[in-house]
């Protein structure tokens, strides 16, 4: 199991710096190449989060679980970037009925979307009587449990509005470049903050 994780961790590096040399480059054939160290970190993920409690793998130790996935979860939304990036530059084709600009826009949108479904999925995880409800508990309170998921899905959306919403204020202010940037440190800030906070502190997983 310590090859498929150091398999996974050189992907991701190598995978990011080829990344990194194609849009220095601005060469699209560097670019796809990125994609095959992509499958490889995605993969590796993928068996390391969900199989390693079936007895197919061999022990995975939380820091190196955690710090994977983060980097996977960069490495996908980084690419996405880059496909912006080759848009606003012109270089890759776009959809029928769009434009070069919508496209660009498009991809800035899709890499908001998966940072705000981490925040969304994360927050929801850290409130026990929302996984309650979620997990069918609690039934003999129903109308008080829904009265309060009713609210919470409110303000959680309201929450979540506001940041999409920043995010397309910059993007229109700032344009694509800048707002990518920002977008992906901010990403990369948060996740590798939590993983330092959340390093050495295990708990138990149901399978």
């Amino acid at each position: 199991m310590v090859r498929l994780i150091f398999f996974g961790a050189m992907a991701s590096g190598i995978g990011g710096a080829v990344l990194v040399f194609s849009l220095w480059l601005q060469s699209l054939t560097v670019y796809y190449v990125t994609f095959v160290f992509l499958a490889i970190v995605l993969f590796v993920a993928i068996i390391n989060t969900f199989f390693k409690e079936k007895g197919r793998v061999g022990y995975v130790h939380p820091d190196d679980l955690l710090f994977g996935n983060i980097f996977a979860f960069l490495f996908v939304i980084a690419a996405i970037l880059g496909a912006g990036y080759f848009y606003s530059l012109g270089m890759l084709p776009v959809w029928p009925g769009t434009s070069q600009a919508e496209m660009t826009q498009a991809m800035f949108n899709y890499a908001t979307v998966i940072f705000v479904a981490f925040i969304f999925l994360w927050g929801l995880s850290q409130l026990g009587f929302i996984v309650d409800v979620l997990q069918g508990k609690g039934r003999e309170v129903s109308k008080e449990t829904t009265a309060r998921f009713i609210l919470f899905s409110l303000i959680l959306g309201v929450f979540l509005s506001l940041i999409l919403a920043g995010f397309n204020s910059l993007y229109i202010a700032a344009g694509f470049n800048t707002s990518a940037w920002v977008l992906g440190a901010i990403s990369a800030g948060l996740l590798i903050l939590l993983g330092v906070v959340l390093r050495g502190r295990y708990e138990e997983v149901p399978s």
